[in-house]
């Protein structure tokens, strides 16, 4: 084993020794490439220089044993080389350097000499004519620079080879230490010990057991710490001191805490008296509910208290958003009043005029025109009854009602046909006019909201006025449009006109047998479809609804 150890040891420190030299050989053969460039450029710009000045004649004058100098013209023909006749020479003209040079003034580069047979570097210039002046310079290669360099790097290499035997020699008595310093966290680590290799076998197999079980433990830590993330509803354990042991990030996003909130005190995170108050009372309580407002919102809060082994351990809140079934409560009792309401003004006055003509307290001239009214409020309380269903239907969501692909103009103008009487009565014109539009959507939704918008484009028009319904392709949907030319909608209304019950005109509504619940059933079912509904009305002028199908 130590001579294991001691081979090891020695191969290792060559190893690195021989990665540093090449390395060292790699970066500083770069160096001298560098340096040798920018000693080329230097010089390829004196020399630029003095032809400029002198002409070629300065060519012949300088001392050129160190660098190569050549002139070349435009069309890449070799003028003057100072090392070889310039008649001997090949064209140039597809030379990188000189490429360069012609385009950006200058060029380099480093490339095999065949002349020469040798590695040179190249730096070209362009002179004022369009020649272009070169200089190039042997490239010492890195076998050149080892052999340079061999004699430090062999002194170098012993002492790297005695440090390393030293050090080698001492490590590999030292290696074998008593059994107490053995890594127990791995055992296996330690298989050239033959003689504890059972213990160390033992040992690794109980750790292993121990590993599989600390992981089915965090998986399963991280499999509730995920679903309760996850969760909706916030959660928070606190311990009997009221401590944070588990806090969900609803929680926190209700309660408006840190992350980091651990084993910190609930009091010193939230400071919400009403809370404060409903955990105080949960130690002597053990299950509270409670509606508490946070941020103009309604939370239900249900707190346990943790018993363990008959002892108080600690506290569970949970907690969630109860606004919207809060408010849609509010909605209901207010539909109901509301129902009510609408129903008992024609109820009385079915029962009032009945109970006049039972007992003959009518004349017999005044007898059709009270059952005429009897009539009247029976089919107008009649129409409610049926608005009242399929709003309610409405509002179960429409998931039963199967979709088909219609023609929104063909609707329209069935529309246009079934409310042709009602628009004859009150002496209006409907209009039909756009384009074949198909959507895929609920047809009855469609053909409701259609008629409503229609039927009440009639009801609050002007006499001699017109309904024009319309079917219009968009490039992203279809689009239709019931305009009219009656009373309009005063500013102060338009938001409130697709509510339940509610009336610009309240008197007139009455007269016109409606309901107050037709634009909210227009409302649900385009809600339904997906559609979007747009209301542009001028008071006096006008009114015009786009519903907006997305294709």
């Amino acid at each position: 084993m130590n001579k294991k150890i001691f081979r090891s040891i020695c191969g290792s420190a060559m190893a690195v020794f021989v990665c540093t030299v090449l390395l060292f050989l790699v970066v500083l053969y770069n160096y001298f490439t560098n340096t040798q460039m920018e000693k080329l450029k230097e010089q390829t710009d004196m020399v630029a220089n003095g032809v400029k000045l002198s002409g070629t004649e300065y060519l012949e004058n300088i001392n050129t044993n160190k660098y190569r100098i050549t002139l070349i013209d435009n069309d890449g023909k070799v003028i003057y080389d100072s090392r070889t006749k310039a008649e001997n020479m090949e064209n140039h003209s597809n030379r990188e350097e000189f490429v360069q040079a012609l385009k950006t003034g200058i060029g380099q580069s480093k490339r095999y000499s065949p002349t020469f047979t040798q590695e040179y570097l190249y730096f070209a210039q362009k002179m004022p004519d369009n020649t272009v002046i070169r200089l190039s310079v042997e490239q010492s290669s890195v076998l050149a620079l080892l052999l340079k360099m061999i004699q430090p790097i062999c002194i170098i290499m012993i002492i790297t080879v005695i440090i390393s035997v030293v050090i080698a020699q001492k490590l590999s008595k030292n290696i074998v230490e008593p059994l107490n310093n053995i890594n127990l966290d791995t055992p296996l680590e330690n298989a050239d010990y033959e003689e504890i290799s059972p213990l160390l076998r033992r040992i690794a197999q109980q750790q292993k057991e121990i590993f599989v079980k600390n992981k089915e433990l965090d998986t399963k830590k991280n499999e509730l710490n995920t679903i309760i993330d996850n969760m909706q509803e916030g959660i928070v354990i606190l311990n009997k001191n009221d401590d944070v042991v588990i806090i969900n990030q609803s929680a926190k996003n209700i309660l408006k805490v840190e992350n980091n909130v651990i084993y910190e005190n609930f009091f010193n995170l939230c400071r919400i008296i009403p809370i404060y108050e409903l955990i105080e009372e949960a130690h002597e309580k053990e299950k509270i509910s409670r509606i508490i407002t946070l941020n103009n919102r309604k939370y239900l809060f249900n707190v346990n208290k943790i018993i363990s082994n008959d002892d108080f351990s600690g506290i569970a809140l949970m907690f969630f958003d109860v606004t919207d079934r809060q408010n849609a409560e509010q909605l209901r009792r207010e539909f109901t009043a509301n129902v009510s309401h609408e129903l008992k003004t024609p109820l009385h006055t079915i029962a009032g005029y009945s109970e006049l003509i039972i007992n003959n307290m009518v004349k017999d001239e005044d007898k059709d025109k009270f059952m005429n009214i009897i009539f009247e409020e029976t089919k107008r309380m009649s129409k409610m009854v049926e608005d009242i269903i399929n709003l309610s239907q409405l509002d179960e969501g429409g998931e039963d009602m199967e979709k088909y692909h219609i023609n929104i103009l063909s609707t329209l103008k069935e529309v246009a046909n079934n409310l042709k009487n009602s628009a004859l009565e009150k002496q209006v014109e409907i209009l039909v006019s756009g384009e074949d539009s198909f959507v895929y959507t609920v047809p009855q939704l469609v053909y409701s909201i259609a008629y409503n918008l229609c039927d009440n484009a009639i009801k609050y028009n002007k006499v001699g006025g017109k309904v024009f319904l319309t079917a219009k392709k968009l490039e992203n949907g279809v689009e239709m449009s019931v305009k009219d030319t009656g009373i309009g909608i005063p500013e102060s209304d338009k938001e409130h006109i697709f509510e339940r019950f509610y009336r610009v005109d309240k008197s007139r509504s009455k007269q016109e047998g409606g309901s107050g619940l037709g634009l909210s059933i227009v409302k649900h079912a385009a809600k339904i479809n997906n559609a979007k509904i747009e209301l542009y009305s001028d008071e006096g002028k006008g009114t015009e609804i786009k519903v907006i199908f997305e294709k």
